[in-house]
């Protein structure tokens, strides 16, 4: 039994919209993928594992670019009359599948290799730190040793107790004017490059989201963001928040991967029906394909 021929061409007609606006979210997901990659990248610089995460991420850029084209060509042909460029959609919608369905087993393991990170012991991990002292790490330690010292006084009330012996005659709780974070240190805006400026502002909005303080060992202020905040857990460090952030993406993407890969299979399958409809049973090849009015 068919459905009607009325019903599964508007169906079909807003596949291609449903593609596009899949392509627009994977390329906005990727977007904040290669953000918090970025960051780890600087953590664990010359890892082969993250070099080829970095391949991965490319192949998304690509994936998600040619979901967007695929379903400006659905879009195109419907509403211009194009079997050939419906045919190119729904032929790049079988593709689409297959890729989503490779990314759903990507993104669990991802989750599942990130979550490996989290679970090493936490004396482990701060050894790693001082063993390997990556740009990012480098980065945190610096920026300690600067805000309030010589270099950088620094204004800080006392919020999150006592600064260390070396650094109590740089600071000050009256001159308000003087710097709460590492990136307003005059030195340090004249010293450091566009990029570690960028990581240094973001781990800065890591620490205000979260509340973490350093990067792999946790510090008694959040140095990138505010010292005057009060710190609720001196114990969370940011590199713990980073990796949990992508294995919840990573989670995120698996889950959403098989979401699109149901829709996606419950769709073609109505282009078939609509394709092999009696309706369209004298239509040539390319029109079988077409949602509109022949």
């Amino acid at each position: 039994m068919c459905m009607p021929i009325g019903i599964l061409r508007c169906v079909v007609s807003l596949e291609a919209w449903i593609v596009m606006i899949c392509g627009i979210a994977a390329f906005i997901f990727t977007m904040i993928m290669q953000i918090h990659y970025s960051l780890m990248l600087q953590a664990y610089e010359g890892e082969s594992w993250m070099l080829f995460g970095q391949g991965m991420l490319t192949a998304f850029w690509l994936f998600s670019s040619y979901i967007i084209i695929n379903g400006v060509c659905g879009i195109v042909g419907g509403q211009h009359k194009k079997p050939c460029l419906l045919l190119v959609f729904n032929v790049g919608n079988i593709i689409i599948i297959i890729a989503f369905i490779l990314l759903m087993v990507i993104g669990y393991v991802l989750a599942d290799e990130t979550r490996k990170l989290t679970d090493q012991d936490y004396q482990q991990n701060e050894n790693t730190c001082l063993d390997h002292r990556f740009q990012l790490n480098t980065l945190d330690w610096e920026s300690k040793d600067l805000l309030c010292s010589i270099e950088c006084p620094c204004y800080y009330t006392q919020v999150n107790g006592a600064l260390a012996k070396n650094k109590t005659k740089w600071a000050d709780d009256k001159d308000s004017t003087r710097p709460t974070r590492v990136q307003d240190c005059e030195i340090y805006q004249k010293t450091q490059n566009t990029t570690v400026k960028y990581f240094s502002n973001y781990l800065g909005d890591i620490q205000k989201e979260t509340g973490c303080t350093g990067w792999c060992v946790p510090y008694q202020m959040q140095i990138f963001y505010d010292i005057n905040v009060k710190v609720e857990d001196d114990q969370l460090y940011c590199q713990y928040v980073v990796i949990n952030k992508l294995t919840e993406m990573g989670q995120l993407m698996g889950d959403i991967a098989a979401g699109v890969t149901a829709v996606m299979l419950v769709l073609i399958t109505l282009t078939c029906c609509l394709c092999f409809h009696p309706v369209n049973k004298d239509q040539d090849f390319y029109k079988k394909m077409s949602h509109y009015e022949n």
